[in-house]
This record gives structure tokens, C-alpha cells and sequence, in this order.
């Protein structure tokens, strides 16, 4: 019983150690998006550049999607540090 209650707690302290590690880096991302949205928005330059250039939000629309495609294909193939590039670069291309 008491190698139960120890394989419990050990597995409890994995799976609250991963969602924080979890809940850390949506966090960071959430703030990589939300910095890139505001400097992009005070940038009078970028709003020409698009204004000229509309096939630019197509593009990174689709960009938005093949990352995504390309993240969940090979996720359990990829290091940690390339996983984690992606998910930095994907929450650039979400603003």
C-alpha cells in the first residue's frame, strides 16, 4: 500500500511540474504575440506595407496553418528546443 500512495504522489508531482512548465510557456508566448502586436500596431510603416501589399496576410494566414501542419506531424520526432522555436515563431505569426 505504501509503494501505491509514493507512486501516486511521484506521478502527482510529474503532472503539476509539467502544467506549470505548461502554463509557463503559453504565458511566454502569449506575451511574444501581445509585444509584437503592439510595436507592429504603433508602426506606421508596417500599415503602408500592408496597405500595399494585401496578399501579405494571405500569406502568413497560410504560413499560420503549414506551421501548425508541420508541428503536429512531427511533434514526437523533434527536440524540445525546435518544438519550442516553432511554438515562439507561430505565436509571432498569430498577430
Amino acid at each position: 500500500m505504501a509503494n501505491y500512495v509514493s507512486t501516486q504522489t511521484t506521478e502527482s508531482s510529474v503532472v503539476a511540474t509539467l502544467f506549470k512548465s505548461l502554463y509557463m510557456q503559453m504565458a511566454a508566448a502569449l506575451t511574444v504575440t501581445g509585444l509584437v502586436a503592439y510595436f507592429l500596431s504603433q508602426s506606421a510603416n508596417f500599415w503602408y506595407f500592408l496597405a500595399e501589399n494585401p496578399s501579405i496576410i494571405w500569406i502568413a494566414l497560410f504560413a499560420q496553418l503549414g506551421l501548425v501542419v508541420w508541428m503536429s506531424a512531427g511533434l514526437m520526432r523533434m527536440s524540445m528546443t525546435m518544438a519550442t522555436m516553432l511554438f515562439i515563431l507561430y505565436s509571432v505569426l498569430l498577430v
